[in-house]
């Protein structure tokens, strides 16, 4: 499989350019700050992905078996206001009123996305225990996730001297054969209530 994103990064960081363009650090400092670029010549643009990034996007289809995948510039807010904006769409074209079933502590996005697009919402609360309870299934949420991706340096073992885990260029592109979750940092009891609650 080609990489595209990181060829080119390490095309251009090898190249040694005076850099007139953000971020602020100027490819100055440890690790991977000589790769951070912004969309300059030939780095292409999520808004019209035809070069690196939209060959990366195609790739990671073909990784992850879907149709089509795209990337998020700003994380989680992004991706939730793209996916409220298609409820909307598609209520919009069958011509229904969009209704979304939410949590009360839902990401500060949602609340605005879902007001600024005209959704309705109906917020749903746990009886207890942190979980929303209906035939054969625990619904539940957390503040960020329960589980999460494992970092890179969990396939590859690699972990500098100061104990602190770090991303390196030449780590990348990492392509596990199987992907692997963790459960994060804090939600333990959660997850151990959830565990009890489904038994």
């Amino acid at each position: 499989m080609k990489t595209p994103v990181c060829d080119f990064v390490r095309e251009y960081a090898s190249k040694n350019p005076v850099r007139l363009h953000m971020p602020g650090h100027k490819g100055e400092g440890d690790g991977a700050d000589a790769f951070d670029i912004t969309e300059i010549d030939g780095a292409d643009t999520l808004f019209v992905n035809s070069g690196i990034l939209g060959e990366s996007q195609k790739n990671a289809s073909a990784l992850f078996g879907t149709a089509k995948t795209l990337y998020s510039a700003e994380g989680s807010s992004l991706a939730i206001r793209a996916m409220l904006w298609l409820v909307s769409a598609k209520a919009k074209r069958d011509g229904t009123c969009p209704l979304v079933l939410a949590g009360r502590n839902a990401h500060k996005v949602f609340t605005g996305t879902a007001a600024l697009l005209g959704i309705d919402v109906k917020w749903i609360f746990p009886d207890g225990g942190g979980y929303l309870e209906c035939p054969g299934y625990l619904v539940t949420w957390a503040f960020g996730h329960l589980f999460s991706l494992v970092d890179i340096e969990d396939y590859q073992g690699g972990m500098p001297e100061s104990g602190k885990a770090r991303w390196k260029l030449d780590n990348l592109p990492c392509i596990p054969t199987e992907f692997r979750f963790e459960l994060r940092r804090g939600e333990i009891l959660g997850f151990a209530g959830l565990v009890g609650a489904g038994r």
